[in-house]
């Protein structure tokens, strides 16, 4: 499917926004002392690890000159 530059860029930026969402709640997270750390804490910061990371490989496929998304 062929996308406008335009709506690259939209959706560039909306997936910036939600990778920054997610890096403030992992920030959140990390500094939260009031409960003790366990199992699900720990696979929460997995998860949102993983997220942020898969959201970082759009971005740059995205913003390559090509603009194509290659999916595994």
């Amino acid at each position: 499917m062929k996308i406008s530059d335009k709506d690259r860029q939209t959706i560039i930026s909306a997936l910036h926004v939600q990778r920054n969402a997610v890096i403030a709640e992992r920030k959140r997270d990390a500094e939260d002392y009031s409960v003790k750390w366990n199992d699900f804490r720990e696979s929460r910061t997995i998860g949102l690890d993983a997220e942020r990371d898969k959201l970082g490989v759009l971005i740059e496929q995205l913003s390559a000159e090509s603009g194509a998304l290659e999916w595994p």
